[in-house]
């Protein structure tokens, strides 16, 4: 008996298939691939604006001879923002200033808040501490007699308004 050709070959029917379904493929995987790189360029060109509350408390933060705010935590914040791609604007003013700018949504970030119950019904902490907060006495020169904290009783004594040294349970 004779055999007889099929109709559609094997190969015309792979050719076929490739024919139909390749372009749509192509064409998928290119969109996918440009609609993800010009995600990642945009992503990458404009820094997120984030606003951080400044105030004077040298050498944490403080404001330099050339008016930028430095120190301690202004330095931390900038590794931050450029790994986070964010840049920062310092709003100057008093220590309780910034919270209320905080509070207020006017700032994103105040550094230097010492944890406290209520503070933590209000703020956003981290989840472990950066940097131990310290506490110093300064006297005239001619205050020999105070040596120790206990020589502050009865005596004026200037603090950092709203501070957790000052008012806190401790303070």
């Amino acid at each position: 008996m004779k055999k007889t050709k099929p109709f559609i070959t094997g190969q015309h029917h792979i050719q076929g298939i490739i024919r139909k379904f390749l372009p749509p493929m192509i064409l998928a995987f290119v969109f996918i691939l440009t609609a993800s790189f010009i995600s990642t360029i945009a992503a990458g060109q404009e820094p997120l604006s984030i606003k951080v509350g400044a105030y004077a408390n040298h050498p944490k933060i403080f404001m330099d001879a050339n008016g930028k705010v430095s120190g301690f935590w202004p330095d931390l914040i900038e590794h931050i923002a450029k790994k986070e791609n964010w840049k920062i604007e310092h709003i100057w003013g008093t220590w309780s200033e910034g919270l209320d700018h905080l509070i207020n949504k006017e700032i994103a970030i105040m550094p230097d808040v010492a944890f406290t119950e209520k503070r933590d019904k209000l703020y956003a902490f981290s989840e472990a501490p950066v940097l131990m907060s310290w506490t110093r006495v300064y006297v005239n020169k001619d205050k020999t007699e105070i040596e120790s904290i206990r020589d502050l009783k009865n005596k004026k004594i200037a603090a950092l308004k709203g501070s957790v040294n000052l008012e806190g349970r401790t303070g």
